[in-house]
């Protein structure tokens, strides 16, 4: 015979185990960055990383987004429209990912951009 208390007690901590499941074996797939950064930006500097650690492209990923920005300094015109919140996000998306199969850009920089 249980008590209905035990099954109460059990409830909680069966929601956090099967939670911290889930949560950790997306942790365990990421790559450790060498910088731990936070926010939103973290969280893609993050993503970044361990995708282009996991396909051995952290030296093409670093070219690429050298390239890119000084390509940004030296274009005002692209800047101004990657930046310029009225153009929709669906054309600017097409228009990078035809600028990344132009320049050859690693898959996971234009991933990062799309």
């Amino acid at each position: 015979f249980r008590s209905p208390c035990s099954v109460k007690m059990a409830t909680p901590r069966l929601g956090l185990l099967v939670r911290n499941f889930s949560s950790s074996a997306i942790r365990q797939e990421m790559v450790k960055p060498p910088i731990q950064i936070f926010g939103l930006d973290g969280r893609y500097a993050t993503a970044l990383f361990s995708g282009a650690s996991k396909m051995k492209a952290l030296d093409s990923v670093e070219k690429d987004l050298i390239n890119l920005q000084a390509q940004m300094k030296k274009d005002v015109k692209l800047n101004d429209y990657l930046i310029n919140p009225s153009i929709q996000k669906t054309v600017k998306v097409e228009a990078i990912k035809f600028a990344a199969k132009q320049t050859n850009m690693s898959a996971p920089v234009a991933n990062l951009l799309s």
